[in-house]
């Protein structure tokens, strides 16, 4: 599991929640009470509802709640698996000068962009013990990062996220990275709500596909709670009721994934609510 940890105010989600470092400690405890072991911290929320914000404004807010947590209770933070949700290189940089020295086991930057550009080489070079998930959407740069739904494919096909993907490959072989990436194909940004769920049926399918072409098994983020898609399907207007309830949704897709994605491949499986991803497993275990 990989469990959220928004310390925004704005998220379309749980904005706010994590004003302070008391109600961080406590979420990172509960979470680690049942069984996450990779934390991923955002500072700044990309839902298409709001504004991008500057670099020192998304680095103030990791400062002012993440920085000084890890500096109370380092306990949190040795030996454990920590993902930087940003699409900004130099954010993610002054992150991982600051957490390296409390001995993660693992740095990630969860760069949700998918651009691949000069500032991305220049990390994986500036941060040798980083991993760094590759995103599929379309925008052409960084800045436009919050706009993706401006760059809505009509005809998007899973073959378009294997092409991608393909693509990125290559890139990432000739900068010799291959092994530090992992793979997300991005519920929710550049994508309709029709082309999610359509994804979602064909998501196994790709994963298959893609390992073969590769040769190899791959390592993959696949976040699909909380997201606006799903809160559709429910019917409702109230987006609190409508968020509680799309939880049933990813319930009942957590056991499809436990049956049918391919073996072999790492699964960080993205949520807010690590309960959902327990209770499905346990469904799926005593059947």
């Amino acid at each position: 599991m990989m469990g959220v940890l928004n310390l925004t105010p704005d998220s379309f989600s749980d904005g706010g929640e994590l004003s302070s470092q008391a109600s961080l400690e406590n979420k990172l405890d509960a979470m680690i009470s049942h069984g996450v072991h990779v934390f991923d911290f955002g500072a700044e929320s990309t839902a298409p509802m709001n504004h991008a914000i500057s670099n020192h404004e998304e680095l103030a807010r990791f400062e002012n709640l993440l920085f000084k947590t890890v500096e109370k209770r380092p306990d949190l933070i040795k030996g454990k698996r920590i993902s930087i949700d940003s699409y900004r290189p130099w954010v993610f940089k002054k992150v991982y000068d600051f957490l390296m020295p409390f001995g993660p086991s693992e740095l990630i930057f969860n760069d949700v962009s998918g651009v691949i550009d000069d500032e991305l080489r220049e990390l994986f070079v500036s941060c040798p013990k980083a991993n760094v998930v590759y995103s599929h959407t379309h925008v052409p740069t960084r800045e436009e990062t919050c706009d993706h739904m401006r760059y809505l494919l009509d005809d998007l096909e899973a073959s378009d996220i294997l092409e991608t993907f393909s693509v990125a490959c290559e890139e990432f072989e000739r900068m010799g990275v291959s092994d530090r990436l992992y793979f997300d194909p991005c519920f929710g940004f550049s994508k309709s709500s029709d082309q999610n769920i359509v994804l979602l049926n064909e998501l196994s399918l790709l994963i298959r596909h893609f390992n073969e072409e590769q040769g190899l098994q791959k390592k993959w983020v696949l976040g699909i709670s909380r997201k606006s898609f799903l809160q559709g399907l429910t019917g409702l207007s109230d987006k609190k009721l409508a968020q509680k309830d799309s939880e049933f949704f990813h319930f009942g897709l957590l056991t499809k994934w436990f049956e049918d994605l391919p073996d072999g491949n790492e699964y960080l499986i993205r949520l807010h609510d690590p309960k959902v991803f327990n209770y499905a497993k346990a469904f799926v275990e005593n059947l």
